[in-house]
């Protein structure tokens, strides 16, 4: 059930918790316009914060790329000994400052990335169910938000169902003729 004055999602009863306005079920058009425009409004920062996310995991995989340059380039061949053409790691060099700096920037600017893509990805997707149930429904009430696996496996089947279909139907007419 949404509350009117502060627009957010709160449990069944007769108060609103935050702002303490009594909670109303049934919907006039104007109340079902502002309700909906306010949910749009989330759903726009929210999107905002998907792109954040998203950002953050494209600039978390460059600075992975080139820490991992950077850590290969990091390697040196021994001075001292000529005929030895192995390399060694010198973790003194600027280059491995560079590496390690970029891995730990990459590294959590990639986690940071995943953590907000997952969180604001089911955020949009509970604004975008709710905001359909109140057009459909004209009342605060909504259903809870189903779980996002179910939904895709039950679409995928639907699509198959329909594909298996159109291809008996064009195999029938083809014999058809």
């Amino acid at each position: 059930m949404y509350c009117l004055k502060c627009q957010k999602n709160v449990a069944d009863g007769e108060k609103c918790p935050t702002c303490g306005e009594p909670l109303k079920k049934e919907l006039s058009l104007d109340e079902k316009t502002t309700l909906i425009q306010a949910l749009h409004k989330q759903e726009n920062k929210h999107r905002d914060l998907f792109d954040r996310g998203m950002s953050a995991l494209v600039l978390g995989g460059i600075f992975l790329i080139i820490g991992f340059i950077f850590f290969s380039l990091s390697f040196k061949l021994n001075l001292n000994n000529q005929a030895d053409n192995t390399r060694y790691l010198r973790p003194d060099s600027f280059e491995f400052v560079v590496a390690a700096a970029s891995l730990s920037v990459g590294g959590c600017s990639l986690i940071f990335g995943i953590v907000y893509v997952i969180l604001q990805t089911r955020k949009l997707r509970v604004l975008k169910h709710d905001i359909e149930e109140i057009q459909v429904s004209n009342t605060t009430l909504v259903d809870k938000t189903g779980l996002l696996v179910p939904e895709v496996l039950a679409n995928l089947k639907v699509k198959v169902k329909n594909r298996q279909a159109i291809k008996a139907a064009e195999k029938e007419k083809k014999s058809a003729k």
